[in-house]
């Protein structure tokens, strides 16, 4: 179990968490996306939140000596042990939904919660709070 901090895969994610917001807000004005624009935006917003989950589960071992495995579990620990408020807790959850359903569910996706999602730059929150998270870390 990592106990220790490790600010390369700190880093790293942060910056992975940056170029996926910067995927997304290559698309949040355009009026028409073709299929190819389409995946590439929910593949980045998979990715985008599989990094909060990924820093979730880092900041939960180093700060609280916790390892779990399932991301919903990660998202309700976060809000436990006060690293994420309950705002972020609602909107977490709802973007881990929605990271389910485009990996699990994927003939069920509805194309305009996508686009909305991208359109309204909700994806921005999920870069904010993984950047809180790392701050939060204890030294």
């Amino acid at each position: 179990m990592v106990t220790k901090r490790e600010p390369l895969y700190e880093s790293e994610m942060m910056a992975h968490a940056e170029r996926m917001c910067m995927v997304l807000e290559k698309f949040r004005h355009q009026d028409h996306y073709d299929l190819e624009d389409y995946l590439a935006m929910e593949r980045a917003l998979q990715v985008l939140v599989e990094s909060l989950i990924g820093m979730g589960r880092y900041v939960l071992k180093i700060n609280c000596k916790l390892v779990l495995a399932k991301s919903g579990e990660v998202i309700d620990a976060l809000f436990r042990h006060g690293l994420v408020s309950e705002q972020e807790h609602a909107e977490c959850r709802q973007m881990v939904g929605y990271r389910n359903v485009l990996v699990h569910d994927y003939l069920n996706i509805n194309p305009a919660i996508t686009v909305a999602i991208v359109r309204e730059a909700r994806f921005d929150r999920v870069r904010g709070i993984v950047s809180a998270l790392i701050v939060a870390l204890k030294p």
